[in-house]
């Protein structure tokens, strides 16, 4: 009965990073709020994007204010926080807690135990940007308990993007040849995974991938496919 994308849970944060919330959504939109924030005050101090470790720093420091005081309770909230600036590509945790740390692929809010253990079988130097989208859909619907329907919403900060935060596109065409179809059959025992930072050329060859939306909804197919075969 819910509305399609009524209930976002990615959001921009600058042109160059953005935040991905898991746990009390009111929470998770103060988080960002409080990120929007930091980012537009340090570019108009200081006349450049924020960095990366500062901003994660910055909102570690914000959640963690929230664990001092008797009079306001904690964040219910985890945040995945992706940046890609002058050092490069980079994937933060902020947990509840206020600790933050740098993961190059990690999991937060419910079967984030499963999709940590698959991501930890992924190898993000070997594979590329739309490769990665390909395997994180895979991951979300195989750590999905539910029956019921549910919407996978995706967002990268890489090359492909222009390095700049937004959410997988939608977008029609894009080649031909079964490039995808061979990156599925090689991939297709892929287990439960999460949420990551992957920022690696596309292959170069006439057999060219299909758009990343189309990547998504093979790859959900599959996902689909492989767990139909599981329970027969």
């Amino acid at each position: 009965m819910l509305v399609e994308n009524s209930n976002r849970r990615t959001f921009p944060v600058d042109r160059h990073a953005g935040v991905a919330v898991a746990g009390l959504a009111a929470d998770g939109r103060a988080v960002v709020d409080r990120a929007q924030s930091e980012a537009q005050q340090y570019k108009g101090f200081y006349g450049h994007r924020i960095p990366g470790h500062v901003l994660a720093e910055r909102l570690a420091s914000y959640v963690h204010v929230f664990n001092l005081y008797w009079y306001v309770r904690p964040m219910g909230v985890t945040s995945l926080l992706g940046v890609y600036d002058e050092e490069g590509p980079a994937l933060y945790a902020v947990d509840p807690a206020g600790t933050v740390h740098r993961y190059y692929g990690t999991a937060v809010g419910k079967g984030r135990q499963a999709a940590r253990n698959e991501i930890e079988k992924l190898r993000p130097g070997e594979l590329t940007v739309r490769e990665g989208v390909r395997a994180v859909a895979q991951i979300l619907h195989r750590v999905h308990d539910e029956e019921k329907p549910f919407e996978a919403e995706l967002a990268w900060v890489c090359e492909e993007s222009g390095r700049t935060f937004q959410r997988v596109p939608q977008a029609s065409g894009g080649g031909g040849g079964d490039w995808v179809g061979r990156w599925a059959s090689r991939e297709r025992g892929l287990g439960s995974g999460a949420t990551s930072a992957l920022t690696h050329a596309i292959p170069d060859g006439s057999d060219g991938p299909r758009s990343a939306q189309e990547l998504v909804d093979e790859a959900e197919r599959l996902a689909k496919e492989a767990l139909e075969a599981e329970d027969m």
